[in-house]
C-alpha cells in the first residue's frame, strides 16, 4: 500500500492560489479534481472510505442542485486572511464539486470500489428503466437484451474482487470481465452513436458509460494503465461527438432561444442555459450566449416560440450531459495520474480508507499539489 498521495498534501481547507483560481475560472472543477489552464492537476478531491461504493441518486427531473459560479459568491477581497471566509468557500467549493457528480449520476474517484458502484448504478438504470418500459417499446426491448444481462454478470462477478485475493484467481477474473465489458461497449458505442429519438438516449447513454469505466477500470487493475488511459480517452472523445449531437439536435433543437420563456424560469437558471450550449457546441462563449439567443426572439419569433412537451426529457439530458463531461475530463486526468505514479486503482483506495476520519471535509479528502509540482501557471 502507498503511505502518500505523490506530489500532493492532504489539507482541511482550500488553499487561497486554488480558490482565487476557481473563481476567477482559471482553475476548473472537473469531477474528482481541479485543474490549472495547462491541464496539471492542482487538488483532488476524493470520495471518503466506504462512500466510494455509494451510488448518488441519478438525477431525472426537477431543478438543478447546482449553481455553476457559487464559488463566486465569495467575494476575492473577503477570503484574504478571513479564516471563517475562507471555511465557507472551501464548503461551498466542496458543495459544488459534489453538485457536480450528484447531476452527472457517477463518482468522485477512480478506485476498484467502482466496481461495486458500477453494479448498483447498474440496479438502478434499470429500476429507472423498468418505470418508463410501458412507454417506450424500445426500452422494453433493451431491457430483454442478452448483453444487458451479460453486463450486470460481469459487474456482479468484479465486485466480488477484493485486495485479499490471490492473483491466480483475481487475474483470470479481469481478464473475462474485461473482454466481457469490452464487446458489449462496442455495441452501445454504435447505438449511441445512431440514436435519434431523446427518449431513448437514457438507457443507451448510461449502458455506454457504465461499460466505457468499468473496461478502463480493468485494465487499469491489470496494471495496463496506459491502456486505461488510451480506452478512456477514446470513450470520452466518442462520448462527446454522441451527447454534442444530442444536445444541439435532440435536447436544444432549433429554437433554443425558448429556455428563456418565463415559462421556464422558475425551474431552469440562466447559468445552465449558457453552461449547456457552450458543452453541446463545445465553445466557451458564457454569458454571450444569452445575447445570441436574445437577438432570436423578434416580434415575429416570438409568438412562434413555446415550451416542447419533450422538453423535460431534454432538459434532464442536458444537465447530466454538461455535468458528465467534467467528471469524464475528471476521471482521464485521475487515470493519467495513476499511470504516471505506476499506481493500481486498488491501491489508491487502499491507502484512501486508512486515513483518519478527522481529516475529512464533508465525504471527501482534499489533497492540494505540492508547491514544487503546481506548475508556472498554478502559482
Amino acid at each position: 500500500m502507498i503511505s502518500e498521495l505523490a506530489g500532493f498534501t492532504l489539507s482541511r481547507t482550500v488553499p487561497q492560489h486554488v480558490l482565487y483560481g476557481v473563481v476567477t475560472n482559471a482553475y476548473k472543477i472537473c469531477g474528482g479534481v481541479i485543474r490549472n489552464p495547462s491541464g496539471q492537476i492542482v487538488a483532488h478531491l476524493i470520495n471518503a472510505g466506504s462512500s466510494l461504493a455509494a451510488a448518488p441518486a441519478i438525477p431525472l427531473a426537477g431543478p438543478a442542485g447546482l449553481v455553476l459560479n457559487a464559488v463566486n459568491s465569495f467575494q476575492l477581497y473577503k477570503i484574504g486572511k478571513d479564516v471563517k471566509a475562507i471555511e465557507a468557500a472551501t464548503s461551498q467549493l466542496i458543495s459544488l464539486a459534489q453538485g457536480t457528480i450528484a447531476l452527472s449520476g457517477l463518482t468522485l474517484a477512480v478506485s476498484s470500489a467502482g466496481f461495486v458502484f458500477l453494479a448498483r448504478k447498474l440496479n438502478q438504470i434499470d429500476q429507472k428503466l423498468n418505470e418508463i418500459a410501458k412507454d417506450v417499446k424500445a426500452i422494453k426491448t433493451f431491457l430483454q437484451s442478452q448483453e444487458k444481462a451479460a453486463l450486470a454478470t460481469a459487474l456482479k462477478t468484479l465486485s466480488g474482487i477484493h485486495s485479499g485475493l490471490e492473483d491466480k484467481t483475481r487475474i483470470p477474473l479481469l481478464i473475462n470481465a474485461r473482454q466481457t465489458l469490452g464487446e458489449i461497449h462496442q455495441r452501445y458505442r454504435d447505438q449511441l452513436l445512431a440514436v435519434d429519438r431523446i427518449e431513448n438516449v437514457f438507457a443507451i447513454e448510461e449502458y455506454y458509460t457504465v461499460t466505457a469505466l468499468g473496461h478502463a477500470l480493468c485494465s487499469a487493475e491489470l496494471d495496463m494503465r496506459d491502456t486505461a488511459v488510451s480506452d478512456l480517452d477514446d470513450a470520452h472523445a466518442t462520448w462527446t461527438a454522441a451527447a454534442r449531437r444530442i444536445g444541439c439536435d435532440l435536447a436544444l433543437g432549433k429554437d433554443p432561444e425558448r429556455f428563456l420563456l418565463s415559462a421556464y424560469s422558475a425551474s431552469i437558471r440562466t447559468e445552465e442555459i449558457v453552461d449547456w450550449l457552450d458543452f453541446a457546441h463545445g465553445t466557451e462563449k458564457g454569458i454571450a450566449w444569452v445575447d445570441d439567443l436574445r437577438a432570436q426572439m423578434s416580434p415575429f419569433r416570438l409568438p412562434q416560440l413555446k415550451p416542447s412537451t419533450t422538453d423535460t426529457t431534454g432538459i434532464d439530458v442536458l444537465r447530466k450531459f454538461a455535468s458528465r463531461n467534467r467528471v469524464y475530463e475528471g476521471y482521464a486526468l485521475q487515470y493519467r495520474y495513476l499511470e504516471a505514479n505506476g499506481i493500481r486503482p486498488s491501491i489508491m483506495q487502499q491507502f484512501v480508507e486508512s486515513l483518519p476520519a478527522s481529516d475529512r471535509l464533508g465525504d471527501c479528502f482534499l489533497f492540494v499539489a505540492n508547491e514544487s509540482d503546481r506548475g508556472a501557471d498554478a502559482a
